[in-house]
């Protein structure tokens, strides 16, 4: 009787490695997707806190490096007093489209 691996089994062996690594790179995909896109919420955050506190200050809201920045005025009434709020739309220049939003008291 002859030792070693028959063709079949070799075949077969290629076969689940194969199955094994396109699960793996599917998984290293994915994984890398979701970073990006944390990262681009990351900055939309950081840019909405800069606009926030522009908007406190006074200043004229800008586009920042991280992304487009888009502003809307809000009224809502509360009792007998109408609010007017300022609503920051923050858009991050890349992929996945993220879109993050904050409203801001205005005075």
């Amino acid at each position: 009787m002859k030792s070693g691996f028959t063709f079949l089994e070799v075949l077969v062996a290629l076969l689940i490695a194969g199955l094994v690594a396109g699960v793996l790179l599917h998984a290293n995909g994915v994984a890398a997707r979701a970073r990006r896109r944390a990262d681009l919420l990351d900055q939309a955050r950081l840019a909405l806190q800069c606009a926030a506190a522009d908007v406190r200050l006074g200043l004229p809201v800008e586009d920042t490096a991280a992304g487009r920045v888009s502003s809307a005025s809000v009224e809502t009434e509360s009792g007998t007093n109408t609010l007017l709020w300022r609503r920051l739309d923050v858009t991050p220049a890349g992929r996945p489209p993220v879109r993050a939003s904050v409203c801001v008291r205005e005075q």
